[in-house]
């Protein structure tokens, strides 16, 4: 399936990344909806996953209205609790998200959030290239600095690694 961030669109397949939801039914949601059309497909769909801004689509809205689109699947699909929500952040956007995002939605147990970090041409890096976690400024909000090689973290044969194969199998 041709992957666009600028094209608005809901499709399903299996969660292939290896977050707490691998392997889960999922509506993919690229661009914005209202929660009660993502509710609406996931019911219909019996899935197990709502993911957001699916396809590298979370620049189509601000963090604001994200997080309203968050509380509002939060709030109103699966009150059981069976079923998750995640939302993929561009990493040089998460400051302004994490201003947005209130303490009960990080902290709900189906809440995921993942952080995109692009690196192009990964596997090519010098063996001295780290992936710093780092704070806005020095001991404000973290406890100190994760530094983690580049190189140990893009190999194929990591079990966290996902092959674009395991992509095709989205269908619109």
């Amino acid at each position: 399936m041709r992957r666009d961030p600028t094209e608005r669109k809901m499709f399903l397949g299996n969660e292939v990344e290896n977050t707490i939801a691998k392997g889960a039914k999922t509506l993919f949601v690229a661009g914005a909806y209202l929660p009660q059309e993502m509710v609406v497909q996931a019911m219909s769909h019996r899935v197990d996953q709502i993911y957001l801004a699916a396809n590298q689509s979370y620049r189509c809205r601000s963090a604001k209205l994200w997080m309203h689109s968050i509380k509002g699947l939060l709030e109103t699909w699966s009150p059981d609790g069976a079923a998750y929500v995640a939302i993929d952040v561009p990493a040089n956007e998460f400051a302004e998200f994490d201003y947005y995002l209130s303490t009960q939605a990080i902290d709900h147990a189906r809440m995921i959030v993942q952080l995109s970090v692009h690196v192009p041409r990964a596997q090519s890096l010098s063996c001295n290239t780290y992936l710093k976690i780092d704070d806005d400024i020095r001991d404000v909000s973290n406890p100190g600095v994760w530094t983690w090689p580049i190189n140990k973290l893009v190999d194929v044969t990591n079990p966290n690694f996902t092959s674009w194969e395991a992509y095709k199998e989205d269908h619109v």
